[in-house]
């Protein structure tokens, strides 16, 4: 069945958005959510477990087969359901947040959606609950189009509504980076031990090599790997510590050293805030919202974290382990499968 790209992108299943420049790259682990009878949530819009299931399901999605067990699914199938709904959920977030009234353009919207419906070569079979997505997220979409080509660099409200919307943008932390290459790991963390600068470790151990210091500028929250951010936010300053981290399917070892950590301060960050603007009002919400995505809260049963890809696309990182049943959530089951 041939489905208009416009309506979604099936088995991706997200609602198609036009493609956006990468303004941040924000990701937080997922930590569980807001209220019990949600498995995810972003900026207090909340995803129900009924909502996954009923997504997966959804002839449209084509997530899950129709001879599929009742009340189970797929590891892949729950986080790509999942997917599409905490993007339906930030783009109503961010309408909302911005004083937005999705229902002032609903007619549009359900026009928009009925003439894709119309164009399709052969029937298309929407849920209740896939129409009524579509509408909502397209009506956010609609508003927020014409809300984002009027951001004002120079406008100090637009600059500071950003900031607000934003705080791991400006959680910065100054720190010496090695690279440690295998083999090496007691000889760098010895040398740094005895109070050597990195910068001459890097040319006294071969394969090493200085990824980062903090005349280069500090490191925000969102640019540290997920998996070593509790670690290097936990470290004492001025001590170096060795951590590792997968980097595209390799094992990377870094020698880090925390010197300083800070929160930037509006002020101090008006510079960044301009130029966050100015590519906002010129690239539409479509980035930012991925964005949005990335900080949602999710539940650890569904995903370790979210993190934003090298296009910009968020995604949903499988478990360390098989999906489990919450006692919330009794009525529907993830399995392991496709983890």
């Amino acid at each position: 069945m041939a489905v208009p790209n416009s309506i979604l992108v099936m088995r991706g299943l997200r609602i198609s958005l036009a493609a956006g420049v990468a303004v941040v790259a924000m990701v937080v682990s997922g930590c569980g959510v807001a209220a019990p009878k949600n498995v995810a949530s972003v900026d207090g819009v909340g995803v129900s477990m009924d909502d996954v299931d009923t997504v997966a399901r959804d002839p449209l999605s084509q997530l899950v087969s129709k001879d599929a067990v009742e009340f189970k699914l797929p590891g892949d199938a729950a986080r790509n359901a999942l997917m599409f709904e905490l993007t339906r959920a930030a783009w109503v977030a961010e309408a909302k947040r911005w004083g937005l009234d999705l229902e002032s353009v609903r007619s549009e919207a359900e026009k928009d959606l009925q003439s894709q419906l119309d164009a399709s070569s052969e029937p298309i079979e929407l849920s209740d609950h896939m129409r009524e997505a579509y509408v909502e997220s397209t009506a956010a979409r609609l508003l927020l189009d014409e809300r984002f080509a009027k951001l004002d660099p120079d406008n100090e409200a637009d600059l500071r509504k950003i900031y607000e919307m934003s705080p791991a943008l400006w959680d910065r932390t100054c720190a010496w980076i090695l690279t440690v290459p295998d083999g090496t790991e007691s000889e760098v963390q010895k040398l740094a031990d005895s109070g050597m600068r990195f910068d001459n470790i890097a040319k006294r151990v071969d394969g090493t090599t200085l990824a980062a210091q903090p005349n280069d500028g500090c490191l925000s929250r969102t640019s540290i790997p997920v998996d070593l951010r509790e670690g290097i936010s936990q470290l004492a300053l001025g001590k170096a510590k060795i951590f590792e981290t997968d980097f595209g399917g390799t094992p990377v070892k870094y020698l880090i050293k925390v010197i300083s950590r800070s929160q930037l301060t509006f002020a101090e960050s008006k510079q960044d805030l301009t130029q966050i603007v100015t590519a906002l009002q010129q690239s539409g919400p479509s980035a930012w919202i991925s964005t949005r995505v990335a900080e949602a809260q999710v539940d650890p049963r569904f995903a370790s974290a979210v993190t934003l890809g090298s296009s910009g696309e968020p995604t949903l990182v499988a478990p360390l382990g098989p999906i489990q049943p919450s006692s919330n959530q009794p009525q529907v089951q993830v399995d392991g499968s496709g983890l």
